[in-house]
């Protein structure tokens, strides 16, 4: 997203920095070793979208009104790759799921997937493979009309940090959501505090390692399965959370985690992206300030 975002780990090679990139140190068993919760929203895209004139050059938004613009999002984003992804990212897909606007979504959703739910795939594999417990999620709470529709960003990048935290959520029913946001709260806040406590977000059979305040929660919502690649399965963080499972066939709308053809595509160019380095790292000789 540079230079909208322009930030990222400083790699310089050296063992008091970054050695390589985070998810090849994880994948090496280079990192600290303890459960993890990963996750991200459905919607994860929607506010980087309409970012694309800043970002990709001679670009135009909305892209449904300028179509040209998805493919040079495309070969912006995956370059010499851009036929390769666009073949399983086709806006057809959208139009026969109902999408109000079928190439912005298109490009949301390969924004999403690129930045947040294919690495999320990537690096719950890594630590499952390493032995390490991962907890998949995806933030899914229908904000009303006005967000959903109007806006049309749904639950967007930062959209959950409300709910986490207990902050902003007059904003979120000011909305009129669909759902209860202080429900919603509640599950999510007694969720990351019992994995803090016990390093399960279910909490385990002894309730009295259980934060304060979450024993009716952690009773009721006890289902978040503990990742592995046989089922593949993440909690769906929804009005009322249910367990879901990564899928080979899935199509939009029906897709709160992208299909694995999609995740599959994207990892498999990973190492030729412009911010992926799948080169040797050498120490550097100095450093001068």
């Amino acid at each position: 997203m540079y230079p909208i975002m322009p930030v990222g780990p400083c790699i310089d090679g050296s063992a008091v920095g970054t050695k390589d990139t985070p998810m090849h140190m994880v994948e090496t068993g280079e990192f600290n070793k303890v459960p993890l919760i990963v996750g991200s929203n459905e919607n994860g895209g929607s506010i980087f979208e309409p970012m694309m004139p800043q970002v990709v050059p001679s670009s135009k938004w909305p892209a449904t009104i300028f179509k040209d613009t998805v493919k040079k999002a495309f070969n912006y984003m995956f370059q010499d790759d851009s036929e390769s992804v666009q073949s399983v990212y086709n806006v057809t897909e959208y139009q026969h799921g109902g999408a109000m606007w079928p190439e912005d979504s298109l490009i949301s959703r390969m924004i999403r997937d690129l930045v947040f739910m294919c690495p999320i795939r990537q690096l719950a594999n890594a630590f499952t493979k390493q032995g390490v417990p991962a907890y998949v999620y995806v933030f899914h709470f229908k904000y009303g009309y006005l967000i959903d529709n109007v806006l049309h960003i749904g639950d967007f990048h930062a959209g959950e940090l409300p709910f986490v935290f207990k902050n902003f959520l007059w904003a979120v029913k000011a909305a009129d959501p669909a759902g209860d946001p202080q429900l919603m709260s509640d599950i999510m806040s007694c969720k990351w505090a019992t994995f803090a406590y016990t390093l399960d977000p279910n909490g385990g059979r002894d309730e009295g390692s259980w934060p304060p305040g979450c024993q009716e929660i952690n009773r009721k919502y006890s289902a978040w399965p503990l990742y592995n690649f046989r089922d593949r399965q993440y909690y769906a963080l929804k009005q009322e959370p249910e367990v879901r499972a990564i899928r080979a066939d899935n199509y939009y709308p029906d897709d709160l985690f992208p299909r694995d053809a999609k995740c599959d595509m994207i990892d498999s160019i990973s190492a030729s992206l412009m911010f992926r380095h799948n080169g040797t790292l050498t120490e550097p000789a100095a450093i001068v300030v």
